[in-house]
């Protein structure tokens, strides 16, 4: 079966290019699968064009050093349609397919670009079925903008899966079709087919704590002050400004070194849902500060797998020690096992 996935697949961040290499790479175990090179000029937004003139001027070398990883990771790995730049280029190509699949990641989230963009909706997909992959809105209750362009566009879908459970349960009753619960695409791949991006080696030499993706705040400075003075040398990864005392910044982490610096590490400290999800299938220990928005994604898991005390929210007080109890992955596993074949067994039925 010819089937094309329209996602967030080229920009420079981890999370964005692993879901999307995922699905395609499991989707291809029995479909022809291409990712619909849909690039809008939004994709490479990083904020005000002053403070990306500062970050290029400050960082230049550093910054294309990063960008140069992502753009040889989706090269390498992710096989794709022609190129489209923008929705009229991308509609008036009449692409065909047996199945037309949008997914995974914030692609309905209207806080967002493409949240309001129309070809994630799959508007200009003119034959074939119309499926929703773990498509997330990325958010606990979806307002009333969001809502209006779900219900514009959901009805003609064939299948709807989302990401969150709170978005089935609301989707569910707005369009009134069924909307499936279902895993993020990096999940339903086993832990060995991320092996060939794995290296041997520790990568820092020595026994570390990573902190990825997060803001400076008097909480992440207790919990790094906490693996510090239990011999942990600190790694912040990613960001170009420093958030938080440590020992090392590497600032031009692309997809592999995300991969490999979770992997190697003692424990993972991070707002990011994809490096929640990795240290599920790591095995890792991991504290995760809840967003104070798009949070939603995270806490799905996290109560998918009952690690909900291994997050921490902005508002609550935490206690460090009851966060570490250990964990049993044995029943993680089990768990998971549940809601990947859950997952499953909804592409099989509707592709």
């Amino acid at each position: 079966m010819d089937v094309k996935i329209i996602t967030i697949h080229a920009m420079h961040n981890p999370g964005s290019v692993f879901q999307a290499f995922a699905l395609q790479k499991y989707l291809s175990a029995e479909h022809e699968v291409k990712i619909i090179d849909y690039r809008p000029l939004y994709f490479y937004s990083e904020g005000s064009k002053l403070k990306l003139f500062i970050k290029k001027l400050l960082w230049g070398r550093t910054y294309r050093s990063r960008n140069k990883k992502f753009i040889s990771f989706v090269e390498r790995y992710m096989n794709l349609t022609a190129r489209y730049e923008t929705f009229d280029a991308l509609n008036s190509a009449a692409l065909t397919a047996d199945v037309f699949l949008t997914g995974s990641d914030q692609l309905w989230n209207t806080d967002f670009p493409c949240g309001n963009d129309e070809a994630f909706y799959l508007s200009f997909a003119k034959c074939g079925k119309k499926i929703s992959y773990s498509t997330s809105v990325g958010k606990k209750l979806i307002d009333e903008n969001n809502l209006t362009i779900l219900k514009r566009y959901l009805p003609s879908f064939k299948a709807i899966s989302v990401r969150e459970k709170s978005t089935s349960e609301q989707l569910k009753d707005a369009v009134g079709k069924d909307v499936a619960w279902v895993c993020d695409p990096v999940l339903l791949l086993p832990m060995s087919s991320y092996a060939r991006f794995l290296s041997k080696e520790n990568p820092i030499g020595k026994k570390y704590a990573v902190v990825y993706l997060l803001g400076a705040s008097e909480k992440l400075n207790q919990v790094v002050a906490h693996y510090k003075s239990n011999g942990l040398y600190i790694v912040l990864a990613g960001g170009f400004t420093r958030r938080c005392e440590c020992d090392r910044h590497i600032k031009d982490v692309g997809p592999e070194d995300f991969l490999n610096l979770i992997y190697h590490a003692e424990v993972v400290i991070s707002s990011s849902f994809h490096a929640t999800a990795f240290c599920h299938i790591f095995h890792k220990d991991f504290i995760t500060f809840l967003p104070k928005t798009n949070g939603e994604r995270i806490e799905s898991l996290l109560q998918e797998s009952s690690l909900e005390n291994r997050s921490i929210s902005a508002a609550d007080d935490f206690d460090i020690d009851q966060i570490e109890q250990p964990i049993n992955w044995s029943l993680v596993d089990n768990r998971l096992e549940c809601y990947i074949k859950r997952s499953k067994d909804f592409l099989e039925k509707e592709l």
